[in-house]
């Protein structure tokens, strides 16, 4: 009977732990299948993403620790407040010896010792992503690469590649590096001879289109030069922008960025941006800090669309170079009582707050605040989305745009001509601007006009002047320009058109010179005139 009493008793214990054990066995083994899945995501994508040392011998000298020292607060130059504190090294020299015993030999009368030159780096990442018969072609960011002379890039399973010269010029036969500013991508292609042995694997493009917010991503590169750290996340949000500093309204903007919570530091740029099955869906490019204290990673990472990157790289690989598709307008999101209105969807179509004068849209009849809501057939998903619609097209054909303009929905044949290197020059030029010149003209108000020829005067105003540009301290603003060199100007386009033919008849001369004549002010109807040097163009 004891017997029988201690079996039950046991069969009993075994049935209430049976279960916990199994949970805890399940538990154990999901974490394991997650654990040895993103382990085996590492092994993958491990040979494939290389860090990137840049390199310029810059002609610059060391400051000497003494000029160091008179930019930094009053209490860093005493070392009471300094001695035995960890900014002590940096008031040493390298032999650990007090700064204030370093000018030894120049206050004995000798001979200070000349400064040393020294060699500015950098760290970046990149990710290999093609290999065949013509080499490897490794893709980072612009940035990382678009200054460097010479690049190291190590590999995680291989030898590494040391001072690299870094050829980008165009015109060059050797050209090893294919750069795009806008997008801010680079291209260092390795030619079999620079490859050599190595055995390099390229990485599998993803669909960024087909990312959702909440999905799981990883990172993997070299932030602060800790090179292979690989680390995880997710996909926090879409399509955001803002993101690039110093660029102006008037610059071609191509953002559009992924936001994510994987780890991006320092030297993460150029880095991939992985999903769970091991392919590339960005381009590690930038982080948001709170400033002060706190300019490393705070959670807010951005990366390239790897649909974007793809297209840029199939291009410079196989063209050297990108031909955009160009409209020439300046767009915004329509506003939220214009979407409600006309009953928009939210992030539907893009508002044309202006139009640049002589651009495709100009040509096509796009017209202030049209709202584009298609183009060649595809709905326009705001901002950024007709960008890439426009960038994609082909150049020289015509787009079918369809626009809405106050109730109506107008259809618009619009031709698409290549984007110009820099549309900012573009704009300004349509607005007024003279590089020639060195300032800004308009054509008068219609008051203006009529004023100055009741005083038998036609011209265009003088606007913003370039403090070091041609007209600075000779022709004030607000003067009214009424020749050049003779020729009697009453518009801005007159004005272009008279520079042209004066560049194109003296394209042999080194300095141009010109006599402009101009009514200082309203206030003084008399005429003067000023020998001006034409600032050079680029073409000539």
């Amino acid at each position: 009977m004891q017997k029988l009493t201690k079996i039950a008793v046991f069969t009993l214990v075994l049935a209430l732990i049976a279960p916990l054990a199994a949970r805890a066995q399940d538990d154990n083994t999901i974490l394991h299948q997650i654990s040895n899945a993103q382990a085996a995501l590492y092994d993958k994508v491990g040979p494939s993403v290389v860090r990137i040392v840049t390199r310029n011998s810059r002609s610059a000298t060391m400051p000497s620790m003494e000029e160091l020292k008179d930019s930094l607060p009053w209490f860093f130059k005493n070392p009471e407040f300094w001695e035995g504190s960890p900014y002590e090294f940096y008031f040493q020299n390298p032999h650990g010896q007090r700064d204030k015993d370093n000018n030894k030999e120049e206050s004995e009368g000798q001979e200070p010792k000349p400064k040393e030159r020294f060699s500015i780096s950098g760290v970046g990442s990149g990710t290999v992503i093609r290999v065949d018969s013509d080499g490897a072609w490794i893709l980072t960011n612009n940035h990382v690469v678009g200054d460097a002379e010479k690049v190291d890039i190590a590999f995680r399973d291989e030898y590494p590649i040391t001072s690299l010269e870094v050829v980008s010029d165009m015109d060059t036969e050797n050209r090893n590096t294919f750069l795009d500013e806008k997008t801010d991508l680079a291209l260092i292609h390795l030619t079999p001879e620079v490859v050599g042995e190595r055995k390099l694997t390229p990485i599998e493009f993803g669909d960024s289109d087909a990312l959702r917010v909440g999905q799981i991503v990883f990172t993997l590169g070299s932030p602060l030069d800790r090179e292979q750290t690989f680390s995880q996340g997710i996909i926090s949000a879409k399509d955001r922008g803002n993101v690039l500093p110093g660029l102006n309204e008037e610059e071609i903007r191509y953002e559009g960025f992924l936001q994510t919570t994987a780890f991006i530091n320092v030297g993460n740029s150029g880095g991939p941006l992985i999903d769970v099955d091991g392919r590339m869906v960005g381009i590690d490019v930038a982080i948001q800090t709170a400033g002060g204290l706190s300019n490393g990673f705070i959670g807010i990472g951005f990366a390239i669309p790897s649909n974007r990157a793809k297209t840029v790289a199939d291009a410079l690989m196989a063209h050297g170079k990108v031909v955009r598709g160009y409209l020439g307008v300046k767009i915004q999101a329509p506003d939220l009582d214009a979407s409600e209105y006309f009953n928009l969807k939210p992030k539907t179509g893009a508002k044309v707050m202006d139009v640049i004068d002589n651009t495709p849209a100009a040509k096509g009849g796009i017209k202030k605040n049209d709202i584009i809501l298609t183009f060649n057939g595809k709905p326009v998903l705001g901002t950024t989305h007709l960008q890439e619609l426009v960038a994609a097209a082909e150049v020289n054909h015509t787009a079918e745009v369809e626009v809405l303009r106050g109730k109506d929905k107008v259809k618009l044949a619009v031709p698409i001509e290549p984007q110009p290197d820099e549309p900012a020059k573009v704009v300004r030029r349509a607005q007024g601007e003279l590089s020639e010149l060195g300032a800004s003209l308009r054509d008068p108000s219609e008051d203006e006009a009529k004023y100055y020829e009741e005083a038998g005067f036609k011209g265009v105003i003088v606007g913003e002047i370039d403090p070091s540009g041609p007209l600075a301290g000779k022709i004030p603003k607000g003067s009214l320009i009424t020749g050049i060199e003779q020729n009697k100007v009453a518009s801005v386009e007159d004005v272009k058109n008279v520079l042209d033919k004066i560049y194109s008849d003296r394209s042999d001369k080194r300095e141009i010179r010109v006599m402009i004549t101009y009514v200082p002010s309203s206030s003084e109807k008399t005429e003067e005139f000023q020998i001006i040097k034409l600032e050079p163009r680029e073409d000539q």
